[in-house]
Parts: C-alpha cells; sequence; structure tokens
C-alpha cells in the first residue's frame, strides 16, 4: 500500500486518501474515534467512550472485550492464514492518554472486510480501480489536500493503482504517511491526520 485517499459523503465519513511519500510517525495521544491505515493493509479502530463512573473497571472491560473478539475470532477462523493472522487483536484496553475520564479501546483488524463486519460500518481498502469496479463514484467527489483542486479527468485516471480507504463512520483517520487527497467535507489537522467528524455537508 503505497498510496491511499479519503471519502466523506453526505454528514458520514468515507476516508478515501493517497498517501504520499516521507510522513514522520507522529506520536500523538488518540483522543476521538480513530482508524489508522497501517503500511500492512490493516485498519486499527480506536473506540473512544466515556469511563466516568466510580464502579467501571478497566479490567472487567478488558475481559469482556477479550471475551466478544475470542467469539468473533472463532466465527472467522476460516480466514486465519497460513502465516497466522488473526482477524482482530485486542491492542489496547485502557483510560485515555490526555487525562480525560475517557476509555479507549483499539482494536487490530486483519482488513477493512472484517472491519466492516465488526463494527456495522461500510469500509474499503484497496486501489482506486477496484473501488470503482465496486461502484464508488471518485470523479470529483476528492479534493487534493496541496491546493484543494478536485481529482477528475485525466488526474484519477492516472491515480487507478493507488490504495484508497472508503470508510461510513464520523472517525479521524490516521495514515502511516501523507494524504494527498480527501474528500470535499474532510479537512486535515495539525498533526496530519484526516478528520470528517464536524462536516455537516
Amino acid at each position: 500500500f503505497k498510496k491511499i485517499v479519503v471519502w466523506t459523503v453526505a454528514c458520514l465519513s468515507l476516508c478515501a486518501m493517497f498517501v504520499g511519500c516521507g510522513k514522520e510517525n507522529v506520536n500523538v495521544p488518540v483522543t476521538t474515534n480513530t482508524v489508522e491505515i497501517t503500511e500492512e493493509g490493516r485498519l486499527i479502530a480506536y473506540i473512544v467512550e466515556a469511563f466516568d463512573k466510580d464502579y467501571y473497571d478497566v479490567n472487567e472491560l478488558k475481559s469482556m472485550v477479550d471475551e466478544e473478539i475470542a467469539a468473533f475470532n472463532t466465527a472467522k477462523a476460516s480466514l486465519v492464514t497460513e502465516a497466522g493472522l488473526t482477524p482482530v487483536i485486542v491492542e489496547k484496553v485502557a483510560m485515555a492518554e490526555d487525562g480525560s475520564k475517557n476509555v479507549v479501546v483499539a482494536l487490530n483488524f486483519q482488513n477493512a472486510s472484517l472491519y466492516a463486519d465488526y463494527m456495522g460500518k461500510e469500509a474499503f481498502l484497496g486501489t482506486v480501480s477496484e473501488a470503482m469496479e465496486k461502484g464508488y463514484v471518485l470523479d470529483g467527489m476528492l479534493k487534493s489536500v496541496k491546493n484543494g483542486d478536485p481529482l477528475i479527468g485525466e488526474q484519477l485516471n492516472k491515480s487507478q493503482d493507488k490504495t484508497i480507504l472508503i470508510i461510513k463512520d464520523a472517525v479521524q483517520v490516521r495514515t502511516y504517511n501523507d494524504v494527498q487527497y480527501l474528500s470535499m467535507n474532510a479537512s486535515i489537522t495539525k498533526e496530519g491526520f484526516v478528520d470528517a467528524q464536524t462536516k455537516d455537508e
């Protein structure tokens, strides 16, 4: 996965971004619902929820999450590859690093299909060509991060081999490299992440 695009439609987030080269790893704590694209093509979902009651227990929550993911993985056992890739890995269940009374659950999905299945949200990660074959209309739906120009015509045709993430959810998106194009109603944060959470178009 060398390039990526971020796309949002209506008031929902469709992340479609071309990721360029040379982005440094920005170690910024997750404070909002986030999806991270790894260079291996996995999706890590960070689910952030209020956890402010005295009787809440992080260890109990982790046990519940572990049990639920174990059951999901068992149901998806046929998807475990010869390389030993687990469908979903529980990476973290812990209080947010920003000091807030929120909890962060990090789930690492083998692919976008598994993300969509478990999260109940539409998701696609592949090339622009593959996305268009699945019926996604991209012409004029994306803008350049550099100058805001729409991705249309010949430029879109030249981008057929680029990687695109399409995700129908109100999330922030982090990638392993710089985003080159994104949806019209999304923006780039100062850290270089894609923010499609506050747009109402």
